[in-house]
């Protein structure tokens, strides 16, 4: 049932294929089903192909997403530094480690850039942004935050993340709607921050910056209609955010 249903519109036809030729009492595609190979079976939906040296080893340390299997670049003399230690990681999870030549590799990721390192993780997706409210009261209060709103490009937003992280944003907040998903594409372009880094969505961003306001100044200080900070820029409060 399960080949029947990942071959979509075409059940009907392998169905009654499958019909003609079993025998009675085997199971239909039996025989057709154990000739497969694990490396001729595309991934579930549910997985993506991750690429790239840095992508892929801070995705293995942070530990958030399920890995299937690792890709690595078959027909080099030896395997040295953070591929030697891709390596070593997976063997230890007992993570599945297959060794494709170049040629399958850049077809399975698609033509990218992927440094000889490839694997089949689950998706990662941004976390709900009442999270981000709910954990900020016992965090320091003098954490940077960076709001994106409407980012559609994955390099762009890739890019933006990279250097967000190097300048030590805590948290990044993006606008549910209208915004690129955390792609592998997202994670090549920020060198693998994406994976590392605090990433919340909001569906609306207006009313989840007007509630982080009245819970970070404690005075309820109400800017002018001018104003587009998203938080107190009134003096006087800093006394009351100090630890």
């Amino acid at each position: 049932m399960l080949l029947l249903w990942t071959v979509g519109c075409f059940n009907r036809l392998v169905a009654r294929h499958f019909s003609s030729v079993a025998r009675p009492g085997e199971r239909p595609g039996g025989e057709e089903l154990s000739r497969l190979l694990l490396d001729d079976l595309a991934p579930a939906q549910r997985l993506e192909r991750l690429f790239g040296v840095s992508p892929c080893l801070l995705a293995l340390r942070a530990a958030r997403r399920h890995v299937a299997r690792l890709l690595l670049q078959a027909g080099k003399a030896g395997l040295q530094g953070e591929r030697a230690e891709l390596l070593r990681v997976a063997e230890a999870r007992g993570i599945p480690v297959l060794r494709p030549r170049r040629q399958k590799l850049d077809a399975l990721c698609g033509y990218q850039v992927h440094q000889g390192v490839c694997m089949e993780v689950s998706r990662l997706r941004p976390r709900p942004c009442d999270e981000a409210a709910d954990t900020s009261s016992g965090d320091d209060p003098q954490q940077l935050w960076l709001v994106l709103e409407g980012i559609q490009d994955p390099r762009n937003l890739g890019a933006v993340m990279r250097s967000a992280y190097f300048l030590g944003v805590d948290r990044v907040i993006t606008s549910r709607r209208n915004s690129c998903p955390l792609t592998p594409v997202v994670s090549k372009a920020s060198a693998g921050a994406m994976e590392v880094m605090d990433v919340f969505a909001s569906p609306d961003l207006a009313s989840f910056l007007q509630a982080m306001r009245a819970l970070v100044c404690p005075r309820g200080f109400s800017p002018p209609a001018s104003c587009s900070l998203p938080f107190c820029p009134d003096a006087t409060c800093l006394p009351a955010l100090s630890p």
